[in-house]
């Protein structure tokens, strides 16, 4: 048995990491304050938040559709640029359709045009 450093749990050997091959020692955070530890650490390389910031950002409605639980399999997505720079909360389905679209507005505005044509609606955005 161990105690873990991060969660104070003690624990069985299985729940924790060895030190490497042949190693008799095992890492001091069990393997699910490790997975969290390794999440954490790249969420804040990525978009500069942590995971607590995470879970309250991919908690909110997508920023598109408004869907509240998010479609598809990741579902809540963080948008970001490549850089890494934080754009918004958007669902799987919404974040692959901009990606589709190239993230180029003009396209976005073509498509819905499009949409609304299919429909019979007028289009009051068209220029």
């Amino acid at each position: 048995m161990k105690t873990c450093n991060v969660c104070g749990k003690e624990k069985s050997l299985d729940q924790f990491y060895g030190c490497g091959n042949n190693s008799p020692y095992y890492q001091s955070l069990c393997k699910s304050c490790q997975h969290e530890y390794n999440l954490n650490k790249r969420r804040m390389a990525r978009f500069g938040i942590t995971s607590t910031e995470y879970r309250i950002l991919v908690s909110q409605p997508c920023e598109i559709c408004g869907e509240a639980k998010g479609r598809g399999p990741g579902k809540m997505v963080v948008d970001h640029s490549i850089a890494g720079n934080y754009h918004g909360v958007l669902c799987h389905a919404c974040n692959v359709a901009i990606g589709y679209l190239r993230h180029n507005p003009d396209l976005c505005e073509r498509a819905a045009s499009y949409i609304r044509k299919t429909r019979g609606e007028s289009d009051v955005h068209a220029s």
